[in-house]
């Protein structure tokens, strides 16, 4: 996907940009993103990531995020952080699921 500057414009703005970047993923089709502020004067969001609906059952995806310049890229992986330390702006971004959760493994027994 196009990469996508997290803390660039409003928390609501960037949630939608987030979330068509997201569908573009071919297993994706309904992704839910919501941004608020993190109200520590950081001019920061906090973001969580809904997937609503997949194709099938894909894999963990790995991420790779950078803080300012892409040379400073770190990933991929499924847990990254990047800034400096300590900062404020030193951000961890995680890609997590429910520890039980099998997508649609078994799915007709569970129903």
């Amino acid at each position: 996907t196009a990469q996508v500057k997290a803390n660039g414009g409003s928390c609501e703005d960037t949630a939608l940009i987030i979330a068509e970047e997201l569908e573009k993923i071919p297993p994706l089709y309904s992704v839910s993103v919501s941004g608020s502020s993190t109200d520590v004067g950081d001019e920061g969001c906090s973001w969580v990531i809904t997937f609503e609906s997949v194709v099938g059952n894909p894999e963990l995806f790995d991420i790779t995020a950078f803080h300012g310049d892409e040379l400073d890229a770190v990933g991929p992986a499924a847990s990254v952080t990047v800034g400096p330390s300590p900062s404020i702006v030193r951000d961890t971004i995680a890609v997590t699921q429910p520890p039980e959760f099998q997508g649609d493994v078994h799915l007709i027994q569970s129903e």
